[in-house]
């Protein structure tokens, strides 16, 4: 919701128009924007579609649901590749794999390696960590998503 209080200067049919670029926020914040118009006319009734607009945009939103049961391991291969092993399933869909360090690492989105009915392993360009991290000994954050579903969680 954006609550906004004014006074309407026109006893005519008035517009107000809003552009936003905003942040929706769990752990993580994730960019949208927003575009609204409103008809003063509509200033005095219940939009029924904000509700739902409201209900899709907290799905989107990452969460730490059965974060616990969906990591299964990680081996560093070299000192440029991870490979990282999450539960999920072929039949839920593709999956992709965000994986942030800390805050002046540069990591690319990892990449789908093999997937079958109870795992997905995925391989994560770690060159550009910096010098001389412990990539192991690190806690990372990472968020996995299918579709419009997403899990976030730290290891």
């Amino acid at each position: 919701m954006f609550p906004f209080e004014g006074e309407l200067l026109t006893t005519g049919n008035a517009e107000i128009n809003l552009n936003l670029l905003i942040g929706v926020c769990s752990e993580v914040c994730i960019p949208a924007t927003a575009n609204i118009s409103i008809k003063s006319d509509d200033l005095f009734q219940s939009d029924p579609m904000t509700v739902q607009a409201v209900t899709f945009a907290n799905i989107a939103v990452p969460s730490k649901r059965n974060a616990q049961n969906i990591f299964l391991g990680r081996e560093q291969i070299d000192k440029n590749t991870l490979y990282v092993k999450m539960k999920h399933k072929k039949s839920f869909g593709v999956p992709s794999l965000f994986v942030e360090g800390l805050y002046d690492w540069y990591l690319v989105p990892a990449e789908l390696m093999s997937q079958d009915e109870s795992a997905a392993v995925f391989k994560l360009d770690i060159s550009r960590a910096p010098k001389g991290t412990d990539i192991m000994a690190q806690e990372l954050r990472y968020t996995i998503v299918t579709g419009t579903s997403s899990i976030e969680f730290q290891h």
